[in-house]
């Protein structure tokens, strides 16, 4: 038979295909060697991984004056891996 489609699409799975005795064993016949299944690896490439980011922090204080201008920043806690969405900006005006 063909193999089952893998269990996962990346960071590893399995698939199997399962195989049916074409005729039974009679009389002095011998029987079937060998396993009804086999398996095997799928499924190997490294799964996308989007960038994760933390909060954006509160907006810096104006003081005495900031000429119109505050900023608040935030941190990359993980990068962008394997395709993943790549991270916003760390820091806006």
């Amino acid at each position: 038979e063909k193999w089952s489609p893998c269990s996962v699409s990346c960071n590893g799975g399995s698939q199997m295909r399962k195989r049916e005795k074409a005729v039974e064993q009679a009389g002095r016949g011998k029987d079937c060697v060998g396993n009804s299944t086999e398996s095997k690896g799928c499924g190997d490439l490294n799964c996308p991984q989007d960038c994760e980011m933390s909060d954006w922090t509160a907006w810096s204080t104006c003081e005495p004056f900031c000429s119109g201008k505050q900023e608040r920043s935030r941190k990359i806690l993980k990068t962008a891996r394997f395709g993943g969405a790549t991270c916003g900006e760390p820091a806006e005006q």
